[in-house]
């Protein structure tokens, strides 16, 4: 690990990566080809002074196996105390039955908020040229912050979750108010997927696809007592994607439930069909045929590897977030 830089430039951090290399190869002389260096994308993790950075740094470790990226994690305190600080790293594991390491880039940027408006400068200044850069902003208001919105030209894509706002109205309004300044994903959207393919699932056979035309009425039970974004995704793709244009309610619980969405009850006059969560599987119920799934877990690394497998926008959850 490389020492702290205090006053980080780009070519300084770069050419504290190359030395960082460069070490990891003289420990590994005796077995040429020890390490590999991998790097699909520049991944940006922004966080303020309230987050936890030890649980981001283990969900972006986790990430690198699947995404292998240059990891630049920033975290932005609120006082005005003249900090700007970087230190180098490499993540590095071993794939299991093999004897190379796979290693990644990660860069540690701290920041007071009077200096960022310097950030941008430097960020631009170490991101891998000709591959993608995906921010992920774990905080609603670093991401407001017109300081920290001078990096999103520099972005192909953010990533949020409007979980974090505890009010879903003003979560939506604040995704779709992100979405015409960049490519905006939501982790609530993620959340939606596992559902949207239970849904699938129900009509894929050949006896059961003409009836996905006979729903008439869909009910989405959730957690709360106000439908979440989640649940409020899933109407809108429902509705667009049902071909009797179904109407769809909500059906929401005590107030106490952490499911965003609980089940699925689709009705008509020649079907009955429903999705309903049980613990870690999904019971499939169409015309009176119960099959059981597994539903996966949903934690921010599942959700974010959804997320980054989607190259650029993803039409179908803008025309259910317009």
């Amino acid at each position: 690990m490389a020492g702290t830089l205090s006053t980080p430039q780009p070519e300084k951090i770069l050419k504290e990566l190359e030395a960082l290399w460069s070490e990891m190869g003289r420990s590994d002389a005796d077995r040429p080809n020890a390490v590999l260096r991998a790097c699909a994308m520049t991944l940006l993790v922004g966080l303020d002074q309230d987050d936890d950075t030890q649980a981001a740094g283990q969900t972006v470790a986790e990430l690198m196996h699947e995404h292998p990226s240059r990891a630049i994690v920033l975290k932005i305190g609120w006082e005005s105390s003249g900090v700007l600080e970087a230190r180098v790293l490499a993540q590095c594991w071993m794939p299991f039955g093999r004897r190379q390491q796979i290693c990644c880039e990660q860069i540690e940027i701290e920041a007071s908020f009077d200096r960022i408006e310097e950030v941008p400068r430097i960020i631009m200044g170490v991101t891998v040229p000709d591959l993608p850069v995906v921010l992920w902003c774990r905080s609603p208001r670093l991401c407001s912050d017109p300081g920290f919105q001078r990096l999103f030209p520099l972005i192909d894509k953010l990533i949020l979750d409007s979980a974090v706002i505890g009010d879903p109205s003003q979560g939506l309004r604040f995704v779709r108010h992100l979405s015409g300044m960049c490519v905006v994903a939501d982790l609530n959207w993620a959340r939606v997927t596992p559902w949207r393919e239970m849904v699938s699932l129900l009509f894929e056979e050949p006896e059961n696809r003409g009836l996905a035309g006979a729903v008439k009425q869909v009910k989405i039970r959730h957690g709360g007592a106000v439908p979440p974004v989640a649940a409020i995704y899933l109407a809108e793709w429902l509705r667009a994607t049902l071909p009797a244009r179904a109407e769809v309610a909500f059906d929401g619980g005590d107030g106490r439930g952490q499911e965003p969405v609980r089940a699925i009850e689709m009705s008509g006059p020649e079907v009955e069909a429903s999705v309903v969560l049980e613990g870690s599987c999904a019971v499939l119920n169409i015309q009176g045929r119960r099959d059981r799934v597994p539903f996966p877990a949903l934690t921010d690394v599942e959700l974010l590897r959804v997320e980054l497998s989607i190259q650029g926008r993803d039409p179908i959850f803008e025309r259910s977030l317009r």
